[in-house]
């Protein structure tokens, strides 16, 4: 541990900023009667968005591995982020998650964090990545899908209790989802992936 300790002492890196005060929100929730194909879902709900994303688990953990998450950056409280090693500033929102959720998703930032951000703490840079080192993207609108339960919930980050945009969506996006047939799949290919921008 000693060396560890000497390490951080010797480092010339400008101390860390402090970190941003929490901003308090609502996730408010809803349960679809239906359940239809997921590709579906994300074909006519979101697939049109440059900042879609569809989220399935890479383990297989009972319990947990049961969910699709599905959505995209286009909410009102929505924002892309995305990071260089060379800077070092990101806002932060905290929400809490609502008691009758099963699950631990509470929307918030999706994205990826590349092997490249070693170098901010301690490391060497040996690669230069061509895309920037992380991207992240906050979530305030998703849609979650149950395949165990077969269950579709609807998520939406509201500034309060009373912002009625979050209400609005979560009724769009139901009568979208409740419009496809029960367990219908989407016609056609998959969705081609398209890279983050790199802002």
């Amino acid at each position: 541990m000693t060396n560890f300790r000497d390490l951080a002492l010797k480092s010339t890196r400008p101390s860390r900023p402090e970190p941003p005060i929490r901003r308090s929100a609502v996730v408010k929730s809803r349960v679809l009667a239906n359940f239809p194909d997921v590709v579906a879902i994300y074909q006519k709900c979101f697939a049109k968005s440059p900042m879609s994303f569809w989220l399935d688990s890479s383990a297989t953990i009972e319990g947990v591995s049961r969910y699709s998450i599905l959505g995209s950056g286009e909410g009102p409280l929505a924002e892309f982020v995305s990071y260089r090693v060379s800077e070092q500033k990101l806002n932060a929102r905290f929400a809490e998650k609502p008691d009758d959720l099963p699950f631990n998703f509470n929307l918030g930032y999706v994205g990826f964090l590349g092997y490249e951000l070693k170098a901010d703490l301690l490391g060497a840079n040996a690669h230069t990545s061509r895309t920037v080192d992380a991207a992240m993207l906050f979530v305030d609108r998703a849609v979650v899908i149950d395949h165990e339960l077969k269950n579709c919930y609807v998520l939406a980050l509201a500034a309060d209790d009373n912002d009625q945009s979050a209400e609005l969506w979560m009724d769009a996006i139901a009568q979208c989802v409740e419009s496809l047939t029960d367990s219908d799949p989407a016609p056609g290919e998959p969705p081609v992936l398209v890279p983050a921008p790199d802002v």
